[in-house]
């Protein structure tokens, strides 16, 4: 009776190899990065939904999504955000042998009548006035960009926001209009004082504006400005990290009461290395960058300037910058 008991169990274990009774067999996963088509920068906080399974997930601020213990089998996926047209992707991602599958792809925004721009006609969603008392008064533009002239409207809500010269009016097609904010900063509270203008237009939905002010002196010892980069830098490595933990060093951060801080792209690492003896406190080691190539992320070595790129998991040093306007 005990041999019979034996030689059943044994049979049960045959079979269940064979049939693939183990958990997790032949399932793979299915992952990528969501950009913007026309920047090709990152999309946060997109949804993903995998066909035809209907299983969703949400873009990280890098872009990434990732999709686990996904049965063999052939897939697709649907993107959408606000403020974006839903990307239908057709692409068969074909899943085999439990394998991690890759598929990138990028989003186009919806096309919007109401631009803001800065002084130089680049796009911007964020007006800082930095620490400097001097500093009052900052300009940026609206451009009408619809076949249409169109009536905005400017909300502030913030009283260290002393003035705006036209809060509303009317703007012609193809026309661009230069708007003057200017602040009190007696009334600013210390640290960094934070608010939006909501920019709203006839034509669609309108525009935020986020400004910015800090109040409680320099901040000399903790950051250098290079305005030829348009770029604040800390003075200060973050430490030496594999690239996912690089990125959260970055927007963790808080340094000079800033959060939006983050790894610099190659090129803007290629601009740090120039100025390393301005900015200081680097190591002859490898930095990492936020771009990549494939599988792999970018890095300068800053013993000799090169840049290269290795795989993520590897260990690199960290400087954390901002943009500024």
């Amino acid at each position: 009776m005990k041999n019979n008991i034996v030689i059943f169990s044994a049979l049960l274990l045959v079979c269940c190899a064979m049939l693939g009774c183990g958990k997790g067999k032949n399932q793979g996963s299915i992952y990528g990065v969501v950009t913007d088509f026309t920047t090709g920068d990152p999309v946060g906080n997109a949804n993903v939904q995998l066909r035809p399974s209907g299983e969703t997930a949400l873009t990280g601020y890098d872009g990434t999504y990732e999709f686990l213990d996904i049965p063999d089998g052939e897939y697709s996926i649907t993107v959408s955000k606000a403020e974006y047209t839903d990307l239908i992707d057709d692409y068969v991602i074909e899943v085999k042998n439990g394998r991690r599958m890759r598929r990138d792809v990028q989003i186009k925004k919806r096309p919007t009548s109401l631009h803001i721009y800065d002084n130089e006609s680049n796009e911007i969603s964020e007006l800082d006035f930095g620490a400097n008392e001097g500093m009052t008064q900052r300009t940026f533009n609206i451009f009408n960009g619809s076949a249409q002239s169109i009536n905005y409207e400017i909300t502030k809500t913030a009283s260290w926001i002393s003035n705006i010269s036209q809060q509303n009016g009317s703007i012609g097609v193809g026309i661009t209009y230069p708007i003057v904010v200017t602040i009190d900063r007696e009334l600013l509270v210390d640290g960094l004082n934070t608010t939006t203008l909501l920019i709203t237009s006839s034509a669609d939905g309108g525009k935020e504006l986020v400004v910015k002010a800090k109040k409680g002196g320099s901040d000399s010892n903790l950051v250098v400005e290079l305005l030829s980069a348009n770029l604040m830098v800390q003075k200060e490595d973050l430490g030496a990290v594999d690239w996912n933990s690089a990125q959260l060093l970055c927007s963790n951060s808080a340094v000079a009461e800033f959060n939006d801080w983050r790894l610099p792209t190659k090129e803007e690492l290629m601009t740090l290395y120039s100025n390393r003896n301005l900015i200081g406190g680097f190591s002859n080691e490898r930095y990492w960058s936020s771009s990549e190539h494939n599988d792999f992320r970018y890095y300068v070595d800053f013993s000799n300037g090169d840049l290269g790129y290795w795989w993520g998991s590897n260990r690199c040093c960290v400087r954390a910058v901002r943009s500024i306007h």
